[in-house]
């Protein structure tokens, strides 16, 4: 498997590309101190834009081991509206796994399937995963519907697999295959 790196990626109408230090304020803003987006991840809305300061310095140095994790940004304004990550989950048999979280305020307007989309084309042909996977938490039916959109056939559930601030969630498992991919 090839491991270029978070390339720059171009939707209709948003760019990805990786986060910068300097995206720390719409980082806290946007995505990280928003309880809307908290509420189904295993982690805790941020408190301080310090503290995101951190986690992007963090990336910085991801960034040169090839991670690849990108920033959102809406074209027309450069709103950072979300980010989409995308790892090896069995490297062996080209397996990948996609996670992406976008600020509440962005919802409903179909900016996280696009960008998903975008990512997910870049791991099929550029990465050459055969099969790319996810889960999210029962409760959170927008990103179900996202994944479906995006073609993902559910396969299972993962029992009580994460705490969100609903407790501990089981979570459905989905996967998309390189040959079922709809560019």
């Amino acid at each position: 498997m090839k491991r270029i790196g978070t390339q720059p990626l171009v939707t209709e109408r948003c760019y990805l590309r990786k986060l910068e230090i300097t995206d720390e304020a719409q980082m806290y803003e946007n995505i990280l101190s928003d309880p809307m987006v908290s509420q189904y991840m295993s982690w805790e809305c941020y408190s301080d834009i310090e503290s995101v300061k951190g986690y992007l310095k963090k990336w910085q140095e991801f960034y040169n081991q090839n991670e690849l994790y990108w920033g959102v940004f809406l074209k027309e304004n450069d709103d950072l509206l979300g980010t989409v990550y995308l790892c090896d989950e069995n490297s062996h048999a080209k397996v990948g796994f996609i996670s992406y979280c976008f600020g509440s305020k962005f919802r409903g307007k179909g900016y996280a399937t696009e960008a998903v989309k975008a990512v997910l084309k870049f791991g099929f042909f550029q990465e050459e995963y055969s099969n790319i996977t996810t889960f999210c938490a029962r409760s959170n039916i927008r990103s179900q519907r996202v994944l479906e959109r995006l073609g993902f056939k559910y396969e299972a559930v993962l029992r009580k697999r994460d705490k969100t601030n609903y407790g501990y969630e089981d979570c459905l498992y989905y996967s998309l295959l390189k040959s079922e991919f709809v560019e």
